[in-house]
């Protein structure tokens, strides 16, 4: 296979990403514009909420699927807002992993052999071939990592498809179900008549403190995993 052949899929999913991001699509999923146009949203939702729950995965596994998306935590909270906690986290979960695997298969074609990551992407990498699935459930988890980032990771360490999905669906479920409660008490607090500012929910206690659990504990077990296999 040609360097060409193993660099073309990424190289289209990065030229769509830039494509993206220069119509200043950010801007269209960004946390103010969710809060500009949430009654909008709402209305089309509730007017047929199976086919906009349906556009919302559809939605979100295009944009994963570029590689690099930063805003995917935005989605769930829109998605927890518009379908509520259950049905946001999981549409949330469907969307992203699907996209992932777009992304996934995508570079590691092109990253798998002889594309040197850098030192702390080389340990990333070293972590992931040798840990696996925990590794990569862990690093799911985290809220310190965007997804792209350990997608990259993955592809890089050559895992298989099915670790792959295997650490990442488990992985994402608990942040998805985390943004998606704080989007759907967003909109009890909407309906409810009170004023809400979408400024700085990424970083809300509410998010980080169970993610930061989370992942801390992950870390931990990946610890004393290693210890026990030293032994």
């Amino acid at each position: 296979m040609s360097r060409l052949g193993k660099w073309l899929p990424l190289l289209v999913l990065l030229a769509l990403a830039a494509g993206f991001v220069a119509l200043g699509g950010l801007e269209l999923v960004s946390l103010p514009a969710l809060g500009r146009r949430y009654g909008e949203l709402r209305a089309w939702t509730d007017a047929d909420p199976a086919r906009a729950l349906a556009a919302f995965v559809a939605l979100y596994a295009a944009l994963v699927a570029t590689v690099i998306f930063p805003g995917a935590f935005v989605l769930t909270i829109a998605g927890g807002m518009l379908f509520g906690t259950v049905a946001g986290a999981l549409g949330a979960v469907v969307g992203v992993n699907l996209g992932g695997i777009v992304a996934f298969l995508a570079a590691r074609r092109a990253l798998a052999r002889g594309v040197s990551l850098g030192a702390k992407g080389e340990a990333m990498r070293a972590g992931m071939a040798k840990e696996g699935i925990p590794f990569l459930l862990v690093l799911r988890t985290t809220p310190l990592l965007p997804y792209w980032v350990v997608t990259l990771a993955a592809a890089a360490a050559n895992l298989s498809l099915r670790r792959f999905l295997i650490g990442s669906v488990l992985g994402v479920i608990p942040p998805c179900f985390v943004f998606a409660r704080l989007g759907a008490g967003l909109a009890e607090r909407i309906a409810a008549g009170e004023h809400v500012s979408l400024a700085g929910l990424a970083t809300a206690p509410q998010v980080v403190w169970p993610l930061a659990g989370l992942a801390a504990i992950g870390f931990g077990a990946l610890a004393i995993r290693s210890r026990l296999k030293a032994r």
